[in-house]
């Protein structure tokens, strides 16, 4: 065990109504879309666990303003402090890249890591992330959820930098373009006196640069988040400077390949080191081909920038594309904002003579004037109009359907507790979860106060094979709940598991091993052999967050207690955690 972890017995349990937190996968997007757009956003719901930071932190960098804009659901027009929130100034406290060397602190739940920030102008700290410190959760009640004011430009640095923060939600839209000798504090002294000629320069229509376009390079530390990395790849080809990209854990193992071959194809200039992304160079309108057996967190990039280049562009996935739910929350995200992305699906039918046509359907012709007849059956183009703009907006980040899992499986396995504040109305791909509980035997129900409850059968839980090439973070608390069922479940086509935080496969099958299961791996499926009780014992993270979440489920139905070592990490997602699951003994 490192200095830096410590022991967990568990030993308490869900019960009640727990609010589940906001949806990170969301989190991402919106602040995203916030970012890119010309004004002032109100993104409200957001817990700010470190992948959530690692957002904040690399916006503000890029040259975004983010400030609390009071504790979700109670912002006013004038802003203010976040409950709870150590220090919080009247006014609202902001994240920006003007505030270099401000450290960092740490949300509720987080580890007490003083890491200082990468990024901003000349190696100096991004932002500063405050002490988020507040009470304990009751109930339902929104716990460490706060409302952030996003003033973006990233898109059109030609925007007024002096436009409040915190002005009425229904006062959105950008003031006028200031003066071009007025520099932002965030550009570099020696870069000052060749603003007037940079300001006038043209990204693509939509894009113009201004005078934060000819500061220094930006260093962008994404933490361990491997979604907000390749999200902000292609955001960073869009600026006429260089982006390094850097990261903690295992994050710049994780494959770019084809991402970066296609980024090189439309102009990005990328290098892809040991300890480093560097990206520089000019990304053009055009047409991006994919591989569908790679990360949707591709195609997700690239929907973010294209719209913002002086022409259309097409991006066309050769085969089924894996992961599809994710990018259908990033076609969401880009609606609330105003970004508009056509989609086509192409199909076989018969044609004349008996031949097999390929029609792509729900779509039109591709900028290359294609139509799909030389696709696969099955792949995905997305028909992406340029010189689109983002409009700001007001939005709520909905819950989490891939940490209300563990609880729905908790209750699948006895425990009585509710999950407050799940959307029926979910894009989540992980909502699949809900019938797989059902397949088992179990009953999911709405609660009276709104939310969801899973109960445990009658009889005995009932094994399953399912392919989770599409909801691979629902593998953890699956193999959870495989673990009790009677007879043998896989888990199949779960290969991309083995590049997450931990090689996934080996982890989850390693510590459900340790604490008494029988899980074998089978190429990229996962065979589980369930048991009514498990011995129970010593287990670790892994340094995963969700294979410490998966260890406390399945102490529920342990004979002795799980002790669980490195805890800490589930500040990655979920800071709030072992407050919300560990509640009450077993009844």
């Amino acid at each position: 065990m490192s200095m830096a972890e410590s022991a967990r017995r568990i030993s308490l349990f869900p019960a009640g109504a727990i609010q589940m937190p906001p949806s990170k996968s969301m989190a991402h997007r919106l602040l995203i879309c916030a970012a890119l757009a010309d004004g002032v956003s109100r993104i409200g719901n957001v817990s700010m666990s470190q992948d959530v930071e690692a957002t904040v932190r690399c916006l503000c960098a890029l040259g975004a303003e983010i400030e609390l804009a009071g504790a979700s659901g109670a912002t006013g027009a004038g802003g203010g402090g976040v409950a709870g929130m150590s220090g919080a100034k009247a006014g609202g406290d902001r994240w920006s890249a003007a505030e270099a060397g401000e450290g960092r602190a740490k949300a509720t739940g987080c580890d007490a890591s003083t890491d200082s920030l990468a990024g901003g102008a000349g190696g100096k700290t991004a932002g500063k992330i405050f002490d988020m410190g507040g009470g304990q959760r009751d109930g339902t009640a929104g716990g460490g959820a706060l409302a952030l004011a996003v003033r973006g430009g990233l898109a059109s640095f030609g925007a007024a930098r002096g436009q409040a923060l915190n002005a009425p939600a229904t006062d959105l839209s950008p003031a006028p373009s200031p003066a071009p000798a007025l520099a932002p504090a965030c550009v570099d002294a020696s870069v000052s006196a060749d603003a007037g000629a940079c300001a006038g320069a043209n990204i693509g229509a939509g894009v113009n640069a201004s005078l934060s376009a000819c500061a220094p390079a930006t260093a962008l530390d994404c933490g361990e988040s491997g979604s907000l990395l390749r999200f902000l790849m292609p955001v960073a080809a869009l600026l006429p400077r260089r982006t390094t990209f850097t990261g903690r854990g295992r994050l710049l193992e994780r494959p770019l390949g084809p991402y970066a071959d296609v980024l090189r194809e439309r102009g990005a200039d990328i290098a892809v080191g040991k300890d480093a992304i560097s990206i520089s160079g000019r990304l053009r309108a055009g047409f991006f081909r994919l591989p569908g057996d790679i990360s949707s967190q591709f195609v997700s990039g690239l929907l973010f920038a294209l719209p913002l280049l002086d022409g259309d562009s097409e991006i066309a996935i050769d085969g089924s594309l894996q992961s599809a739910a994710y990018v259908d929350l990033t076609l969401d995200a880009l609606a609330r904002f105003g970004v508009r992305v056509e989609r086509s699906v192409c199909v076989e039918r018969g044609g004349r003579n008996g031949r097999v046509e390929r029609v792509a359907y729900g779509g039109r012709s591709g900028i290359d004037g294609r139509n799909g007849s030389d696709g696969i059956d099955g792949s995905e183009r997305f028909f992406v109009r340029g010189g689109q703009r983002y409009a700001p907006q007001v939005r709520e980040v909905e819950a989490d359907y891939s940490q209300a899992a563990f609880f729905l499986v908790a209750g699948a396995l006895g425990c009585a507790c509710e999950c407050a504040g799940l959307s029926t109305e979910s894009k989540q791909g992980d909502r699949a979860i809900v019938r797989i509980i059902e397949k088992s035997g179990a009953a999911v129900s709405a609660t009276a106060g709104g939310g969801l409850a899973a109960s445990p059968p009658k009889g005995r839980l009932m094994p399953q094979t399912v392919d989770v090439s599409g909801i691979p973070d629902l593998v953890p608390p699956l193999a959870a709940l495989f673990s009790f069922c009677d007879g043998q479940s896989r888990i199949a086509n779960a290969g991309r598991l083995r590049l997450k935080e931990s090689d996934r496969l080996e982890s989850v099958a390693s510590e459900l091993n340790a604490i008494g299961g029988s899980v074998r791996l089978d190429g990229d499926d996962m065979i589980i052999n369930g048991a009514r009780t498990l011995r129970g014992g010593c287990a670790k993270s892994w340094n995963d967050h969700r294979i410490a979440m998966m260890l406390a489920v399945a102490a529920i139905r342990c004979e002795n207690a799980v002790i669980l070592s490195g805890g800490e990490c589930v500040a990655k997602s979920y800071p709030e955690f072992w407050r919300d699951f560990c509640r009450a003994p077993l009844r």
